[in-house]
């Protein structure tokens, strides 16, 4: 999840953007300029509040970026880029009303799956999928079990730091929390295989399959299962399996790819990148402002999703339905730390 632009001084978001070859020779990659292009507003509706903190959050996030690097034996580089992405600062706004040990997790994992990412994407696994199925497959081990006594498969320090957050989950949670943050891991962890082996057989995707992984690769859907554990909830099945929370899921989960990538896209192109949505649009003929049109379309129509959505909430009486309001808050200061992340 990359952070969020800043508005300019006169209200208007603008985008500088590499144009000329998309994925071309040097050459002409070196002839590129920059022209600006106009974003979507991506502050509007809901996400138009101003972000409450954690209070928790200038403690705690000392103490989770220094957890991390001692836990994973991170470079002094690698621990600058994790203090300086500062996914605290998202977690606080995720988790406004978290406690300190509930918001401590929340901070732990989002700064475990930082160098868990860069480990796909910029070390020898990035092009060997069987490599990084053995590596996913010692981290979803451990989460086969709630006992932290039990013994466990040898494994890197990133899959130990990810055992610590699991086990702080798994103390607290309810029964169902639990198993749909399992099940979010699963996704994630077979999209990012599924990821390297597009990128190791030189595969493209048209923008719809692009979606379709890029729903699991984000890692927004154990941020949504964790939301239960932040606030002790502790809801049953029938809720999740219902239409409409399944829409909510599949809209906020659109809603970061779409914030992501339109911010990203700059870097993407400069790198030669194809797993950006603009991107993909581009490399279909669209020109930049056109592309970014095309994005901004996507995210109106998923406001409107996101109504309807909730319109068709079913009534499961006063106690769940105080929880459900609670976990749609959750959703909602979610997607609102994502745009607003520095």
């Amino acid at each position: 999840m990359a952070p969020a632009l800043i508005h300019d001084p006169m209200d208007h978001d603008f985008l500088h953007v590499p144009v000329g070859a998309t994925h071309e020779s040097n050459q002409h990659k070196n002839n590129q300029h920059e022209i600006p292009v106009l974003l979507p507003d991506m502050f509007v509706s809901f996400l138009s509040r101003k972000p409450q903190l954690n209070p928790h959050y200038e403690s705690i996030r000392a103490e989770s970026e220094a957890w991390i690097s001692e836990t994973c034996h991170l470079s002094p580089e690698a621990s600058k880029r994790i203090a300086k992405a500062d996914w605290s600062y998202f977690a606080a706004v995720m988790a406004k009303e978290a406690g300190s040990d509930e918001y401590r997790t929340a901070c732990d994992w989002g700064n475990w799956v930082l160098p868990f990412d860069d480990m796909f994407d910029e070390s020898s696994l990035k092009e060997d999928p069987e490599k990084a199925y053995l590596e996913v497959q010692n981290l979803l081990a451990a989460m086969q079990t709630t006992d932290p006594e039990n013994e466990l498969p040898q494994c890197s320090p990133l899959v130990e730091a990810h055992n610590s957050v699991w086990f702080r989950i798994a103390k607290k949670a309810s029964r169902g929390a639990r198993e749909r943050f399992v099940h979010a891991m699963v996704d994630f962890c077979n999209g990012v295989v599924d990821e390297i082996k597009f990128r190791s057989q030189n595969i493209k995707l048209d923008p719809e399959t692009f979606k379709k992984t890029r729903r699991k690769t984000i890692g927004v859907a154990p941020v949504l299962a964790m939301i239960e554990y932040f606030y002790n909830l502790d809801l049953p099945d029938e809720v999740f399996e219902h239409k409409s929370m399944i829409e909510i899921t599949r809209v906020a989960v659109d809603f970061v790819i779409i914030h992501n990538d339109l911010v990203s896209y700059s870097k993407e192109e400069r790198e030669d990148g194809d797993y950006n949505l603009v991107m993909l649009y581009r490399l279909g003929g669209m020109e930049p402002q056109e592309a970014f049109d095309q994005m901004g379309e996507l995210l109106k129509a998923l406001f409107r999703d996101w109504y309807l959505a909730l319109a068709e909430l079913p009534q499961w009486g006063e106690a769940i339905d105080s929880q459900v309001q609670k976990y749609i808050e959750g959703v909602q200061d979610m997607l609102l730390a994502n745009v607003n992340w520095r």
